[in-house]
């Protein structure tokens, strides 16, 4: 095994101070995603559309349907709809929709806003929203089936993974990493913690994408719905990093399974472990029994499967940034077999050599008596071995 194959970092984090934190990966991503909320939130105003399937609009008294109204008193409800009247059905004299993107210009005499009379029943059919107005940054990066699959905007698998719907989503998606990414990273690696990261987000759309899709065919062809299929619209929302951050707690119940944590509801210790299945199996309940947000729980599930296989195959993660070809595959010029698998002496000085002279003992210590039996200063130099390789490659 040469050099370059040590997987240095499979040691215990140490701990680290906040300024180390937030320049690691982990803290870049927390960075970017906090920046982009504050982002959304100043552009609240800025609106974008979100095309969706034409949702039956239902109004439980016709009367009480305020269109074209400016009143703030009626904003309950912060969607607004371009609505087709031309349904069968109550028309209460909406604007028809053309079923075709309207005007931003026109926008604010073309949608209205809606308030139901729930103590009315049966639900009035109203019209057919094809439209709905959300802010500029949820409307370019949300990721949906329709989105998705139907009009193939695969770059949304990366982009939802950066926006939240409130100021508690993102709180408690960002804690989340702050407490466990760091443990990952120092694990993988910068490169392969953050493809790790990216990848899990992905694997928990492509999640709900399924479930979603499935729900969505099951409900055309008239079939009774299985569980866990998610039975709404195709082109209904989904934002977050909470998948990433799934994968990240499943990693760390593999990388660190008896660490304790102490949970803040309740407030009891339990095993790292133990922790990350149970937080695992509550989601699988929640997609099961169609709970509120079970296609948020779906994205969970997807991220937490992607993250046991990659924690455990974490050599499959070097291609995920590659452009052209498998860095996996050598070389094939003899001068870049030379530069790769035979470095010259020079590269290391006598005290780079002398590190790596001691981290084939340190290594063999720690596969035959485990890693909690590596002394602090062997750690240490596990670390300045990687720092080494790190500044070389």
């Amino acid at each position: 095994m040469g050099i370059y194959d040590r997987q240095y970092t499979q040691v215990p984090a140490e701990r680290s101070s906040f300024f180390s934190r937030m320049m690691s990966v982990t803290g870049w991503i927390i960075i970017i995603n906090v920046a982009i909320f504050v982002i959304q939130f100043f552009l609240t105003n800025t609106k974008g559309l979100r095309e969706t399937t034409g949702l039956p609009m239902l109004e439980r008294n016709a009367l009480n349907v305020k269109a074209l109204s400016t009143d703030p008193k009626l904003d309950i409800n912060p969607t607004y709809f371009d609505i087709d009247t031309s349904a069968p059905g109550p028309n209460p004299g909406l604007v028809p929709s053309e079923k075709s993107t309207p005007n931003a210009s026109v926008i604010g005499a073309r949608v209205g806003r809606f308030i139901l009379d729930k103590s009315v029943q049966p639900p009035s059919l109203v019209g057919f929203a094809y439209y709905e107005v959300r802010d500029a940054i949820s409307t370019l990066g949300h990721f949906s089936t329709y989105m998705g699959f139907q009009r193939l905007e695969v770059w949304r698998l990366i982009t939802f993974q950066f926006l939240h719907g409130s100021f508690l989503h993102i709180a408690f998606n960002m804690l989340g990493l702050w407490m466990f990414g760091r443990i990952v990273e120092d694990h993988l690696g910068r490169k392969k913690y953050l493809a790790f990261y990216l990848i899990c987000g992905i694997c928990g759309g492509l999640m709900y994408l399924i479930l979603n899709g499935l729900g969505a065919l099951f409900l055309k062809q008239g079939w009774p719905p299985l569980p866990g299929l998610l039975i709404n619209s195709t082109t209904t929302p989904l934002v977050g990093a909470s998948a990433g951050v799934f994968g990240v707690i499943m990693a760390c119940a593999y990388f660190e399974p008896d660490v304790r944590i102490q949970l803040l509801f309740p407030p009891v210790p339990m095993r790292m472990k133990v922790f990350a299945y149970a937080y695992v199996g509550l989601a699988i309940v929640m997609v099961l029994f169609g709970a509120k947000n079970a296609g948020g729980e779906a994205a969970h599930i997807g991220g937490a499967i992607a993250g046991y296989f990659f924690s455990r195959n974490s050599h499959l993660l070097l291609d995920f940034f590659d452009v052209v070809g498998d860095s996996r595959k050598g070389p094939k010029s003899k001068t870049a077999v030379d530069k790769v698998l035979k470095p010259a002496k020079a590269e290391f000085s006598e005290k780079e050599q002398s590190i790596f002279a001691e981290v084939d003992r340190i290594l063999a210590k720690q596969r035959e008596q485990g890693v909690q039996s590596l002394t602090t200063s062997e750690k240490e130099t596990l670390r300045k071995a990687t720092d080494i390789l790190n500044r070389k490659t």
